[in-house]
């Protein structure tokens, strides 16, 4: 047996001992679905900026597109913060020049070498130079307070009347005249599809996928 066979198999075992410990075995189930063409209704909404996916990513370009005077609208497969790898990003960095004591280009040239050159120099230095006020609004939000993620997530998305469809998962990205024009999917709670019209189209569905 190899190593990698080796750590596949006891994971496996220890997170089904770990379930069967929690007494959730038996909640499990296949999910089941009935679905009637006839029955299938659909919903159409509009909006400048459609953002897809609502976790960190999806947090801020629905924030910062609202924030630059766009009708933006918010599309989630999960609950706003609580689904994909979100719930699982527990460190963040800020670069702060007064604790680093480096400039945004020093410390972009360290990251560099330290990366072998795998990195994107104009990523790192958007980091130096935006990592901290956007750690800073987190923490206006209250993310740093709970490890619920949802609540924080939720503050700046109703103050400013962002509207958000939660658990409809996004199948097409829809194209006119070669243009992407919109997105459709299907709800995960009942038989309605959603038809979603935009000028502009974000995507942030995360490296989960």
């Amino acid at each position: 047996m190899t190593r990698r066979q080796f750590t596949i198999l006891t994971g496996g075992t220890l997170g089904l001992a770990a379930i069967g410990s929690w007494g959730l075995a038996s909640a499990f189930k296949e999910n089941k679905r009935e679905v009637e063409p006839d029955d299938i209704s659909y919903q159409e909404n509009e909006a400048d900026v459609l953002v897809i996916g609502s976790g960190m990513a999806g947090l801020f370009a629905a924030v910062k597109a609202h924030d630059a005077g766009a009708k933006v609208m918010m599309v989630s497969k999960g609950r706003l913060g609580s689904s994909g790898l979100t719930p699982f990003a527990k460190g963040i960095f800020a670069y702060d020049a007064k604790t680093e004591k480096l400039s945004p280009e020093e410390f972009t040239e360290m990251v560099s070498r330290s990366a072998l050159g795998t990195n994107n120099p104009v990523y790192t230095q958007q980091l130096a130079e935006h990592s901290l006020a956007r750690v800073n609004e987190l923490r206006e939000w209250g993310f740093f307070e709970s490890n619920l993620y949802n609540k924080a997530f939720n503050k700046p998305i109703t103050e400013r009347n962002i509207p958000l469809v939660e658990r409809v998962v996004i199948t097409h990205l829809i194209k006119e005249n070669g243009k992407i024009a919109g997105a459709a999917g299907f709800s995960l709670d009942n038989q309605k599809i959603h038809f979603l019209k935009a000028k502009a189209v974000i995507l942030c569905t995360g490296a989960g996928g």
